[in-house]
């Protein structure tokens, strides 16, 4: 699915008004027809990149290289896009998005497990995702449960892993 994005953005992006796409495009400062105007170029990755967070591409197992193929980009572009928008790295952003998607599922999805919750993010490792979200929220998954959850919500569900 992500490839189709990829493609059908990075196309889109790249056709100027003679082409007959039937889009406007602002070439001032840019080489017609190049692709290589910066503005556009980090207009096309945010398209790209909103995209790919609503459709939870960052739980998906895939590599650096993966996403950047599948999305259509290039490596640079990616990183300069994360590096200018988020203030970090691409893999750094995309582990925020997982611990942040866990944190949210440890709080609602009392019915999962932590390793399931993991899986559901994309780290697939129970350790590993133990790890990550320590690093991050300063304490495990299941510690963030039981912060987080109302007592009246454990309560109710004693099979749950809080």
């Amino acid at each position: 699915m992500f490839k189709k994005i990829g493609l059908i953005f990075g196309k889109l992006s790249r056709k100027s008004p003679a082409s007959g796409s039937g889009r406007s495009r602002s070439t001032s400062g840019c080489s017609e027809g190049s692709g290589t105007c910066p503005a556009d170029g980090q207009d096309r990755i945010a398209l790209i990149m909103s995209d790919w967070v609503s459709a939870r591409g960052y739980a998906e197992p895939d590599t650096q290289e993966e996403v950047v193929r599948s999305l259509n980009v290039t490596r640079d572009e990616l990183a300069s896009y994360c590096r200018e928008r988020y203030g970090m790295s691409f893999l750094s952003w995309r582990k925020k998005l997982r611990i942040e998607e866990a944190g949210r599922l440890l709080v609602t999805r009392s019915d999962l497990s932590a390793a399931e919750i993991g899986r559901k993010v994309g780290i697939y490792d129970k350790s590993d995702f133990r790890r990550q979200f320590r690093s991050l929220e300063g304490c495990t998954p299941l510690e963030y449960r039981d912060r987080n959850i109302p007592s009246a919500i454990i309560a109710r569900n004693p099979s749950a892993d809080a």
